[in-house]
């Protein structure tokens, strides 16, 4: 039990980790990836697709960023 208790906060601390990172590098697809991984995992996978939408507004052309995205719809 405590390991999961430990789990979940350190998601949360990553997960937060990402979003601050994205909000001063929006194009940063090494940011955007994991935070849409975990998303997708805590079964959001609407959030996934922003974060992911958003990165590509600012890296286009990211194929990273593109795979992720079709693997998330």
């Amino acid at each position: 039990m405590r390991d999961r208790i430990a789990y979940a906060l350190q998601a949360d601390a990553d997960e937060e980790t990402f979003r601050e990172t994205l909000k001063q590098q929006p194009g940063k697809v090494n940011a955007a990836i994991p935070l849409a991984r975990a998303l997708l995992v805590r079964k959001r996978p609407d959030e996934a697709l922003d974060v992911l939408d958003k990165v590509l507004l600012a890296v286009p052309a990211d194929l990273r960023a593109l795979n992720c995205e079709g693997s998330c719809a």
